[in-house]
């Protein structure tokens, strides 16, 4: 406990053998048994007393003119001051802060104390309070309330008989009661038990506290348990005059009772007496003594046995009386030893708690510096600070020269400090106390080192001036790298063994310390070798690093000239791609709808040439086709990588996602002759996430399936696991190796020996589906054996709020009349493309759809032909001269009446975000597939062209 701030006491007043408490007031003692020689209720008595003639005095000295609330007030302070004061005086005398009390935990009657405390108590409140007769009034306000109910139904004399069977539920005394009757009692006090447990010093002074306190006390039983005077009491013998024992007599007037035995007879014999004496008036008179005569005899019988049940009634409630008493002292004495535990449990959690703050506190102060000099001065100081040691020593062990050296301490004298910094011993010294601590396992007390056995121990204890001390080895990682050793030897207060684990974890603490320091200082030294070493081989280094930069500058250099030189090679593969393609199929459909049914020839080789014509402009298509997704496979890995590939978060269903693949790659799976199936569960929720992404996975990994499956099936399939979509592409194919499985998802990576195994594409498709599905916050995995197949799954998470199916759909696309066009008047279109090829490829495919179509080279001519006379759809490409593509739509979209024409942008750049916020209708990426782009007009202009 921690006492708070009080008023100075009137130590300075008390006799010099009652300034400082040897022993622990309360707790444990030093051997680790409770102290619990009297009940907190002796101390509140000594308190309150103190404060009700603190209190009467300012009342008394109270002035006139104050009224009755400014006295009160006035009393009240006057009674806390008292007790401030005495709590002042008291932690003064007691050198243990831990020990230190509160007013609160004076005044808590569950509380036990030593009787060197109790003692305390009563000369500072005498004191305090200038009565001389302090002990013997305090003894008469210190009995219980709990014991007067008790003594009550038994009456004075019995409750001296019971005198030392009350007393010990309060304080561990020897009474015993000599002689008791009806008007006094003998009892008489050993003090031999109680003295053991007080310094000799104190023994006097305890005896006459105590004396008068038990005659105090005693003499008060008749005046607080029956309402009688206080006992006289005599004193007969007093161990302070050199008696055996104290003895005292108590005398008490008896209380009057009801009528007895005695009192009976008395009143028959002069009813008796009433009859002769009326038998002697004469005649007249007799019948009154006959009367007389007749009713006394049954009256004496009805108060005979009224008298009886009375009598039975009385014993039978003095019984239930006793029995009462017995439960309730077992009851007080339960809740007594309760108290007792309660303030000891109390008392040990402090304790615990103060130590680990204490290690806490050094652990932080340890923690704070790495040189092992100050390491060490900074423990020892908080070792003497907190542990209460007077002193504290450390000496390393040095194990390469075999000695402990190196000694600091703390507390001590400058010429302790001398010594104990030149002092070097032996480890392995036969008769030392500190070389046999330093090979102990633990905590060692160590006491009349002073009349040690060995001259050298003697003479280092009479230098140290010590005659006992604690120490430990500081063990650390299982090795000991010293000793630390504290003392009391200033205040002259003997270390305690209780103290030893204490101090072994405070050692082993500063052995952890020590050893990092070390460890530490081993550390720096290496470091400067090996700057050293380093500034050697700077100049060599240098050189080479610099090599190495100009190496790596060239290298990244290379890298982003690779990077352009791909990107723009791609982009402008696809402008020639772009007529490839799409003029092949335009020859197919010519040749199919027009040539070949022209030729009117039944020659076989003709019609083998017509064959092989419409196979080799489908080997055209398919390869043209093959070349354009390789080329988006490195562009669209390239923006991943990048951080420019734009993604759209949108509500997804499942179902779209399979659906939409399946339609992708059913041509695909048609022309290798496998079957595709799909396997949905129903009802799964929708997902949130890039729609065309999404189905570029899917298409991807059945286009994977396809490339690596001679025959059989290739099965979609999704399904729900817990918070996440479980999407599934499973081929029947050639399977994949397990020392394979590991890599299929790196870059340019394919399964199989490329020497044997022809590569089937770019290597790029399973590192695009990784990138696309983490994106979404999932994951991907294949499940393969070699020739039974191979099974790609991946994940989709499931939002917390779930999408209604009902909200996800297809955007609808408005399918307007524009500028009256009819079926007698086909609409005319715009197509603003550099490209020349392209350009003719567009208009080809317009006009066999019935479009009327008019070109522009560039931007600034579009816009003139738009002004002169606008079309009723634009096709424009982004990248061109004079003026972009964006620029166009912008102005034309600004500057023209109703916001222009529809537009359809055809580019090899990807920017559909941009174009959409300019109010672009359409955008398809080059190449692109014809057959989709009379499609995106038709859904444009309505479907009024003639076909």
């Amino acid at each position: 406990m921690t006492a708070t701030s009080q008023p100075a006491g009137t130590i300075d007043e008390i006799p010099a053998d009652l300034r400082r408490m040897r022993g622990r007031p309360f707790g444990r003692d030093e051997h680790g048994e409770p102290i619990a020689h009297g009940s907190g209720r002796i101390v509140v008595g000594s308190v309150r007393y103190l404060q009700a003639l603190a209190g009467a005095k300012a009342e008394r000295d109270a002035p006139e003119a104050l009224d009755p609330d400014e006295v009160r007030l006035l009393v009240e302070r006057a009674r806390a001051d008292a007790l401030d004061q005495l709590v002042a005086m008291l932690n003064a005398a007691i050198e243990d802060e831990r020990y230190h009390v509160t007013p609160e935990y004076l005044l808590n009657e569950s509380n036990s104390y030593s009787y060197e405390f109790r003692l305390f108590v009563g000369e500072y409140s005498r004191t305090l309070s200038g009565d001389e007769e302090f002990f013997v009034n305090q003894g008469r306000r210190s009995v219980p309330n709990a014991i007067i109910q008790l003594i009550r139904p038994i009456g004075i004399r019995q409750t001296y008989a019971i005198l030392p069977r009350i007393a010990a539920k309060y304080v561990k005394t020897e009474l015993a009661v000599v002689r008791t009757d009806e008007r006094s009692a003998v009892v008489r006090w050993y003090a031999g038990s109680q003295l053991a447990e007080i310094p000799p010093e104190l023994h006097h002074r305890y005896v006459d506290y105590a004396c008068q306190v038990y005659r105090g006390t005693f003499a008060a039983i008749p005046l607080v348990g029956f309402g009688q005077p206080a006992a006289v009491v005599r004193q007969l013998k007093c161990q302070v005059h050199g008696d055996e024992y104290c003895e005292w007599e108590f005398s008490w007037e008896p209380i009057a009772r009801g009528s007895s035995a005695r009192d009976v007879i008395l009143a028959v014999a002069l009813s008796f007496a009433l009859l002769l004496y009326i038998l002697l008036q004469g005649p007249a008179w007799v019948g009154v003594a006959i009367v007389a005569a007749t009713l006394l005899p049954a009256g004496l019988l009805l108060y005979g046995g009224s008298a009886r049940r009375q009598a039975r009634e009385l014993r039978r409630q003095q019984s239930l009386l006793l029995e009462q008493r017995e439960l309730s002292e077992r009851e007080h004495d339960r809740s007594e030893e309760a108290n007792v535990a309660l303030q000891h449990a109390n008392l040990d959690l402090e304790q615990r708690l103060a130590e680990l703050m204490t290690l806490n506190e050094l652990g932080v102060a340890l923690s704070t510096t790495l040189d092992v000099h100050e390491l060490l001065d900074r423990s020892l100081l908080a070792v003497i600070s907190h542990l209460r040691f007077d002193r504290a020593m450390v000496l390393l062990a040095d194990e390469e020269r075999g000695v402990l050296s190196d000694g600091h301490t703390a507390g001590a004298s400058p010429e302790m400090e001398q010594l104990v910094a030149e002092l070097e011993l032996p480890l392995d010294h036969p008769t030392s106390t500190l070389a046999a601590l330093y090979r102990a396992d633990g905590p060692m007390l160590f006491r009349d080192v002073d009349q040690d056995e060995d001259e050298q121990n003697r003479a280092f204890a009479a230098a140290l001036g010590v005659t006992s001390y604690l120490g430990t080895p500081l063990v650390t990682k299982g090795r000991t790298v010293g000793i630390l050793a504290v003392d009391n030897r200033l205040s002259g207060r003997d270390v305690e063994p209780g103290d030893g684990p204490l101090l072994f974890t405070v050692g082993n603490l500063i052995a952890g310390a020590v050893d990092n320091a070390r460890l530490y200082a081993e550390i720096e030294a290496q470091n400067r070798e090996l700057e050293r070493r380093v500034d050697q081989r700077t100049q060599e280094l240098a050189r080479a690093t610099t090599e190495a930069q100009a190496a790596r500058a060239v290298a990244e250099t290379a890298s982003q000239t690779k990077s352009a030189f791909l990107t723009n090679v791609s982009h402008e593969l696809r402008t020639p791609l772009t007529s490839v393609v799409g003029f092949s199929k335009i020859i197919g459909r010519r040749l199919d709808e027009l040539v070949f049914p022209a030729v009117e020839s039944e020659d076989p080789k003709v019609q083998r040439a017509m064959r092989q014509v419409g196979e080799n402009l489908d080997i055209i298509s398919t390869e043209g086709e093959r070349l354009t997704a390789m080329i988006n496979d490195v562009l669209d890995l390239a923006k991943i990588e990048s951080g420019r590939m734009e993604w759209r978060r949108v509500p997804v269903q499942i179902e779209e996602i399979m659906l939409r693949a399946s339609a992708a790659t059913s041509s695909l799976i048609s022309h290798a002759g496998l079957t595709l199936v799909t396997d949905i569960e129903p009802e799964l929720p929708a997902i949130i996430g890039d729609r065309d992404r999404l189905i570029q996975v899917v298409i991807n990994l059945i286009s994977n399936a396809v490339k690596f499956t001679p025959s059989g099936t290739v099965t979609g399939s999704a399904r729900r696991d817990g918070d996440a979509i479980v999407m599934s592409i499973a081929d029947t194919g050639v399977g994949i190796a397990p020392e394979d499985q590991d890599t299929v998802f790196e870059q340019f990576r394919q399964a199989g020996d490329t020497l044997t195994d022809k590569p089937r594409g770019t290597g790029l498709g399973l590192p695009i589906c990784r990138e696309i599905v983490e994106h979404h916050g999932g994951r991907i995995w294949v499940e393969s054996q070699v020739g039974v197949g191979s099974t790609f799954s991946f994940t989709l998470p499931i939002p917390v709020v779930e999408t209604s199916r009902a909200e996800v759909g297809e955007p609808v696309a408005m399918a307007a009349e524009r500028n009256g066009a009819s079926g007698d008047h086909a609409p005319r279109v715009l197509v603003v493309e550099d490209d020349a090829g392209t350009r003719e490829l567009v208009r080809q495919a317009l006009e066999s759809n019935g479009y009327i179509v008019e070109v522009a080279p560039d931007g600034r001519k579009a816009l003139d032909v738009v002004a002169a006379n606008p079309p009723a759809l634009v096709i424009l490409d982004v990248m061109l001269p004079v003026l972009d593509g964006f620029s166009v739509v912008e102005r034309m979209k600004s500057e023209l009446p109703d916001g222009g024409r529809p537009v359809v942008m055809l580019t090899i750049v990807d920017e559909p975000e941009r174009a959409a916020r300019l109010g672009v209708e359409a955008y398809l990426h080059k190449p692109f597939d014809t057959d989709e782009l009379i499609r995106r007009v038709r859904r444009l202009l309505g479907a009024t062209a003639r076909i």
